[in-house]
């Protein structure tokens, strides 16, 4: 069940709930996010057709993404698509310094679909959560390794105790800059390491 922000686009909570749907409705959410101009013209009827399963599958579906049903889904995902279409309507000149602004202008336009699912009292919970852990576990491997090491290195200025699990290289040295560090505790770490050793 849905429990992000009520903003939240369709696609935005489809790529966040598709997991922890049941089997059935994973296949609609799917098929709903792989063609949602088809998905806004279907009925209920016509997408459980299309994808294999009941109508009660498609209606469950709607009301795990936090929709009282199909139509209500419907409406939102036209909603999505008529405010994507105007930021792609302002199309740039064809050089390449235009396609580069373009590219940049697409990804400024997702960053908000991005943090849509976040609410203020989820945001809250895990700043608290993270600030009272005595470690953070960072791993990334691939191109992720540089983001990883980056949050990495901003725990770090934040004075949370972590460490990295770099990823294993052939000549297995550690990349540079992934051995763990042990930076100057928080107060409030160094509190809660006062009471164990007492």
């Amino acid at each position: 069940m849905w429990t992000g922000s009520s903003d939240a686009p369709p696609t935005a909570r489809i790529a966040m709930l598709a997991p922890s749907l049941q089997p059935s409705e994973r296949r609609v959410a799917e098929a709903i996010a792989a063609d949602v101009e088809a998905a806004i013209e279907r009925t209920a009827q016509e997408v459980a057709r299309v994808v294999g399963v009941g109508r009660a599958s498609v209606v469950r579906t709607a009301q795990s993404l936090d929709y009282e049903g199909y139509p209500q889904l419907r409406v939102a995902l036209a909603r999505e698509v008529a405010l994507n279409s105007s930021t792609a309507d302002d199309e740039v000149d064809g050089s390449m310094l235009g396609m580069l602004r373009g590219a940049v202008d697409r990804f400024a336009g997702r960053l908000s679909h991005t943090v849509s699912a976040l609410t203020e009292e989820n945001l809250q919970d895990f700043v608290r959560v993270l600030d009272e852990s005595e470690r953070v576990l960072v791993a990334a491997n691939g191109l992720s390794a540089p983001l990883g090491l980056d949050l990495a290195m901003r725990l770090c200025l934040w004075a949370a105790r972590w460490s990295t699990c770099p990823t294993r290289s052939r000549s297995r040295s550690p990349p540079a800059g992934s051995a763990p560090v042990r930076p100057a505790w928080s107060s409030r770490a160094r509190e809660r390491a006062g009471r164990r050793s007492r």
